[in-house]
């Protein structure tokens, strides 16, 4: 992962997968883990990029799932007002703070119960609790 600007902004996640001349690019990245040896979960944010929490397995071929996907549309925000940050992973739950609108939110307070949500994942299905 990386700043795409010296002077911060946001981070990118990039992947070049052996086996393939694409790369895969996912802007504005709130949490990152790995899940097990040939995958990890990620988060991202509506503000650079497309928001949710995610799945990428590394085995073989690179594949994303989305686990999570923006409910919150609107003008401002094409792709989702939703606000994912990735908190930890304990066994198969995911846990990750959301916020339904990225410009309600106060983040004085928002890394606290009140906005912990979970999810139970495996490599095959994603089930939110």
């Amino acid at each position: 992962m990386t700043s795409p600007s010296k002077l911060g902004g946001f981070l990118q996640l990039s992947i070049k997968p052996q086996a393939s001349p694409a790369r895969f690019v996912a802007d504005d990245i709130t949490g990152f883990a790995w899940f097990g040896t040939e995958s990890f979960i990620f988060s991202t944010s509506p503000i650079y990029g497309s928001p949710g929490v995610f799945l990428a397995s590394c085995g073989g071929t690179l594949r994303i799932k989305t686990l999570v996907a923006p409910k919150t549309i609107d003008a401002a925000y094409p792709k989702g007002a939703d606000y994912f940050e990735l908190r930890a992973i304990r066994g198969n739950r995911i846990e990750f703070y959301y916020g339904a609108d990225v410009d309600k939110i106060d983040f004085n307070e928002f890394r606290t119960n009140k906005y912990l949500r979970s999810v139970k994942v495996s490599l095959t299905e994603a089930t939110l609790k």
